[in-house]
């Protein structure tokens, strides 16, 4: 599980896996550095190294909000990682944009079944904003699902939607 960039997702993920622990034997949760020592922005080059060292039971998916979306696709790109399937949530445009433009490009490259919870109005971008962002190469895949959700936040607490996809694309549902 990898969460959103700012403190208060340290939280969050914590409150996400105990609602999400019944779909799986064992979770492997990464506590960013920058919560630890204050800094503002995660390093992602950090954080891959971490995960570089990780033992991750296999098999496994990847469940990720905002900056941890990115932080899974670099890994799957680098060879860090292999899941099974992603499920995201709240991907973060703006940082996208600017900062990891080919995103789309390498998560259509992926193709692995992914599900991408994204709220309408999502202050870091819009559902239809990345949506557009994302393009056919990616929407177009029949084992990709968008699914925009009511709200003006970068918060996704939602756990019964979370617990059904996360059941949907392990086969459970």
């Amino acid at each position: 599980m990898f969460s959103g960039n700012s403190l208060r997702n340290q939280t969050w993920i914590h409150e996400v896996r105990a609602h999400l622990g019944d779909l799986a034997d064992s979770t492997y949760l990464q506590e960013y550095e920058h919560w630890s020592t204050g800094e503002e922005w995660i390093n992602l080059s950090h954080e891959l190294e971490v995960l570089k060292v990780a033992k991750l039971a296999e098999p496994y998916a990847v469940f990720a909000k905002s900056i941890g979306s990115v932080l899974t696709v670099q890994a799957i790109e680098g060879g860090i990682i292999k899941p099974k399937f992603l499920l995201f949530c709240g991907l973060p445009l703006g940082y996208i944009v600017q900062d990891y433009p080919q995103f789309g490009e390498e998560l259509a490259k992926i193709n692995l079944p992914t599900t991408v919870i994204h709220n309408e109005h999502d202050v870091v971008g819009g559902a239809a904003e990345t949506l557009a962002y994302l393009g056919s190469a990616v929407t177009d895949r029949p084992n990709f699902k968008f699914i925009t959700t009511p709200g003006d936040t970068h918060d996704y607490e939602n756990y019964d939607l979370l617990h059904t996809e996360l059941a949907h694309l392990e086969g459970r549902a």
